[in-house]
């Protein structure tokens, strides 16, 4: 984690006799960016149990928590349109058998057979086959014309 020192800031030392932190005279001054890690650490103040809050550098160094700005976290949208809603991408389907195609060949056979029936009394099965494969091929070829779509999100 990044962050800012806000102010002028002591490092300290941890105390081992006194189970506490002393600080010492080098100075992180104001301004400056530090990289580490936040770090809760127990220990005694007065006399009493304490919890530390500190920063701990990547120099190995400890720091007030309080003294330090964290610096903002930036978040990545990986949309097709860089937004917090889902890009909705919608790509025609290009298999052989869907379900497109199916409905299209048997509306298409049906018809054959109505044609057979009304106008001509020929071969019945002769119009059917025909007539799903007219009525597979137009399904394949206007869902194939289509292009693929994308909803812009919110």
């Amino acid at each position: 984690m990044k962050g800012l020192v806000k102010e002028d800031a002591y490092v300290l030392v941890p105390n081992k006799e006194h189970q506490n932190f002393t600080r010492t005279d080098i100075v992180i001054p104001a301004g400056n960016m530090v990289e580490g890690e936040e770090k809760k650490i127990n220990g005694s103040r007065r006399g009493e149990p304490f919890t530390y809050k500190l920063f701990y550098t990547t120099e190995n160094q400890y720091i007030h928590l309080n003294k330090i700005k964290p610096m903002a976290t930036t978040q990545v949208y990986l949309g097709a349109d860089a937004q917090t809603t889902p890009t909705v991408v919608d790509v025609p389907q290009r298999k052989l058998f869907n379900t497109n195609n199916i409905i299209g060949g048997v509306l298409g056979a049906f018809a054959g057979v109505y044609y057979s029936k009304k106008f001509n009394k020929g071969n019945r099965n002769l119009y059917a086959l025909g007539g799903a494969i007219a009525g597979f091929l137009t399904v394949r070829y206007l869902v194939g014309k289509r292009a693929i779509q994308v909803a812009k999100s919110k």
